[in-house]
């Protein structure tokens, strides 16, 4: 219950040391959980009233640490569930359009290029995680067949969203079969 003092131990760290990406990435991870808290449920609740710069920095340290190491698949795995995140908040707000008029399907399809803008900027972390993991999927641990998992889950959803059907179910195979 000390958010305040760990953000700003963790600037500290970032200011001190800007090219590490360790601190880059625990500073964008205190950002994202502050942009989409949680009860002590584990619930969502509602955006805070300073989302968009929470998240806007929590993009800018994912790149930084992405940039410092970018082989590194739990950075990559993170900025992929950021912008997957935010598409998920993107589509909550299409489905409140109710209406049939051209005024609400207008502002459906705004909304709709705006999801798929960031499911763009979420498939090539995805994609990374993907193209790293896939060869040796029977030899991942557990932590690291979970990222996997999730990837692929992610970039089946998001191609079903975007009536991409054939890959969706493509992808889907591959997370029956990592399973097994």
């Amino acid at each position: 219950k000390q958010q305040d003092k760990l953000m700003q131990k963790l600037e500290a760290a970032v200011a001190a040391e800007p090219d590490n990406a360790i601190y880059q990435y625990n500073l964008a991870n205190a950002y994202t959980n502050m942009a989409f808290p949680k009860d002590a449920a584990g619930k969502s609740m509602p955006a805070p009233a300073n989302y968009n710069d929470l998240i806007a920095k929590a993009e800018a340290g994912f790149s930084k640490a992405i940039a410092a190491d970018p082989d590194n698949i739990g950075y990559h795995y993170d900025m992929g569930v950021l912008y997957f995140n935010q598409a998920a908040k993107v589509t909550e707000q299409m489905n409140a359009v109710t209406g049939s008029s051209a005024e609400d399907d207008k502002k459906w399809k705004e909304l709709e290029a705006i999801r798929n803008t960031l499911f763009d900027k979420a498939m090539p972390h995805l994609e990374k995680i993907y193209v790293t993991y896939e060869p040796k999927v029977n030899e991942l641990d557990a932590d690291n067949k979970f990222i996997y998992q999730s990837a692929l889950a992610a970039m089946s959803e998001i191609y079903a969203r975007q009536n991409k059907l054939d890959k969706a179910a493509e992808i889907k195979k591959k997370i029956e079969a990592s399973k097994q």
